[in-house]
């Protein structure tokens, strides 16, 4: 009887075991935007959420527009792949934090270069918005 206690311990701690390394946050970049994304996503659902989506968008198209033309002057078809782009907005409207994936050299030219615009403020302080961009 103590042979069968033994083994089920045994199989209920490797069981455990993959579990408590799953639930550990990964780490870096990659899980920085999965969670930012997430945010991003779970803000939208919200009513005051999609209006100010769309008015982060329409200011996002009218800042960002000679940006993006910048960023994509003189490169190949290669270079122009599609990116998802997120960043978290003060209460003020001050970007915050801005984050590409993947970092393709328009992601990171217009990361950079939307740096110090300004956006209408948000709901409330500290949100993230998403931004999916396809260059054609």
């Amino acid at each position: 009887m103590t042979r069968v206690r033994r083994v089920t311990l045994a199989i209920a701690l490797s069981l455990l075991a993959p579990l408590a390394s799953a639930a550990e946050p990964a780490a870096g970049p990659d899980a920085d935007f999965a969670a930012a994304l997430g945010e991003a996503e779970a803000n939208v659902k919200t009513p005051e959420g999609k209006r100010y989506d769309e008015t982060f968008g329409s200011s996002f198209a009218q800042k960002e527009r000679p940006v993006l033309v910048k960023c994509t002057k003189g490169l190949g078809e290669s270079d122009l792949a599609g990116f998802d782009l997120v960043a978290r907005v003060s209460d003020t409207g001050k970007l915050e934090t801005v984050l590409v994936h993947p970092p393709t050299k328009v992601a990171e030219c217009l990361r950079k270069g939307m740096a110090t615009h300004g956006y209408p403020g948000p709901p409330r302080a500290h949100y993230w918005v998403h931004v999916q961009m396809t260059i054609k």
